[in-house]
């Protein structure tokens, strides 16, 4: 059976995790969505997905975590803070490797990941 963690509360110093929603989708994986909130500026910079299990899909096509920070918040390394503080969670859901796809034009997220 699937099972659904629950996160907690996710952050650094700098960011907050927060929940948006948890489900279970196709191929019985979890997924789970997260706003990206920036605690010195107060608001929602961002937004973050993790599917917490590996089907072909998530290996050879999208990957199992993603992220968008909107336009006016680029540049702060939101992403990767955000992306180090969902493979903690990760790893309380058991996972042992992460894959993730970027656009090869998308070199800020090349970076990241």
């Amino acid at each position: 059976m699937v099972q659904l963690f629950s996160p907690g509360v996710l952050e650094d110093d700098e960011i907050e995790l927060i929940l948006e929603d948890a489900i279970i989708i196709e191929n019985g994986v979890p997924h789970y969505s997260f706003y990206i909130y920036s605690k010195e500026a107060a608001q929602n910079v961002g937004h973050l997905s993790l599917r917490t299990k590996t089907t072909d899909e998530e290996e050879y096509l999208w990957g199992n975590l993603g992220y968008t920070i909107w336009p006016a918040f680029r540049g702060h390394r939101f992403a990767l803070k955000a992306s180090r503080v969902a493979i903690q969670f990760a790893r309380q859901c058991n996972m042992t490797r992460i894959y993730m796809s970027a656009d090869p034009d998308n070199i800020a997220s090349i970076k990241t990941i």
